[in-house]
């Protein structure tokens, strides 16, 4: 198992920058994602990493020896680092154990030491049996595999993976996403995997590196970047979010979190925040579908009720969209079990948990619920009860 390290990596293309001061530790043993939409850098830093993409300047250091320094780097061959692409890149014409055996060719060693390799490499990835299969006799879950055993064959310190299931059908990508997290738990080799797919990451990852124009935004485990989004992009790409404009009335509670009474479109609710606040700030909180409760109407509110405009049947799981009459707010919800408010319902929604986002809205995301209830788009003191 092996420690990287990624120092303040930076990277230009001309004059576009791909790639903006990231920094990152990998510990050994671990399994981390880099997660972003196209063009976020992801699949750069990774090409860096694995010595076919030279840096601006930065450092990369692998078990305490620097591997990448600005412009020099270490060659590709030198690192020990197996890669993953997308496209398998297997040979057409090689067998899957003349594929596998690839690698080795250059290596100082003899026919029986190669040919062992070869072999525990094919079974540890199940492919044992089917070694004289040409790549056209093999399913998609199988090529993978093939490209699997050749990265495995060198014994890499680190292991890349450049977005591996993209190519495969929905079944195939759950059982290979089972089966590659399996591979990691056995073997423990050090892991650096992209994505786009934010449900793949958060299924395999031990933490989730979320990037976004060049940049890392939030690095954490898939259940507190979800759960605990360090800014507006985050809470968005990660899934469905509602947003809330609110003002803080007080703190509740008592031990290490900090929860505070909102007050909000939503009436009064209850969120938590990673910083203290101070009665009359101004916040912008995040509430998941899951954490609405969608419930029949109460009296008729004053400013306007809640009223179903989408239903989205998802077997265990109904997704509803519902608009505030006053002010436009758009929101969603996820409940469990078959629809029971069909489109055009009234309805009363009930916040079980939310989260203050611990940065201010990003200059031109001012969120409608914002605008619509008066209260100012940038958080601020203010008299409790002004808004």
């Amino acid at each position: 198992m092996s420690k990287l390290i990624v120092d303040g990596i930076h990277k230009n293309f001309g004059s576009v920058t791909a790639l903006q001061k990231i920094s990152l530790e990998v510990a050994e043993g671990e399994f981390i994602c880099l997660l972003g939409p196209s063009g976020s850098g992801k699949t750069t830093l990774l090409r860096i990493i694995a010595g076919l993409e030279q840096a601006t300047s930065g450092k990369i250091i692998l078990d305490g020896k620097t591997i990448t320094w600005g412009a020099w780097h270490l060659q590709a061959e030198q690192r020990q680092i197996g890669l993953v692409f997308q496209n398998y890149a297997v040979w057409p014409h090689m067998t899957v154990e003349e594929n596998v055996a690839f690698p080795l060719a250059s290596l100082p060693l003899n026919r029986g030491e190669k040919e062992e390799k070869v072999r525990r490499a094919i079974r540890a990835v199940g492919l044992a049996g089917l070694e004289k299969r040409s790549p056209a006799q093999l399913s998609g879950g199988q090529l993978q595999r093939v490209a699997l055993a050749r990265a495995l064959v060198t014994n890499p310190r680190v292991m890349l993976f450049d977005e591996p299931l993209s190519n495969l059908d929905a079944r195939l990508r759950d059982e290979m996403r089972s089966q590659l997290r399996s591979w990691h738990q056995e073997l423990k080799l050090t892991t650096v995997y992209v994505t786009h797919d934010q449900a793949e990451a958060m299924a395999m990852a031990d933490r989730v590196a979320v990037m976004a124009e060049g940049r890392l935004q939030q690095i954490g485990g898939p259940t507190e970047i979800y759960r605990e989004p360090c800014n507006h992009f985050v809470a968005r790409f990660l899934g469905k979010a509602n947003f809330s404009a609110g003002m803080v009335l007080r703190s509740v509670g008592s031990g290490e979190n900090h929860s505070y009474l909102i007050k909000s479109l939503m009436g009064e609710i209850i969120a938590r925040s990673r910083e203290p606040l101070t009665p009359g700030t101004q916040v912008e909180v995040v509430i998941r579908p899951e954490d609405v409760e969608i419930l029949p109407p109460l009296a008729r509110q004053k400013g306007g009720n809640w009223r179903v405009t989408e239903v989205e049947f998802g077997g265990p799981m109904t997704t509803y969209r519902v608009n505030f009459e006053e002010g436009g707010s758009s929101w969603y919800v996820m409940a469990l079990g078959q629809p029971w408010y069909p489109v055009g319902s009234e309805v009363t929604l009930k916040v079980r948990d939310a989260w203050v986002l611990p940065t201010a809205v990003e200059q031109g995301q001012i969120m409608e619920d914002r605008r619509s209830s008066g209260i100012s788009t940038r958080p601020q003191p203010v008299a409790v009860g002004s808004a």
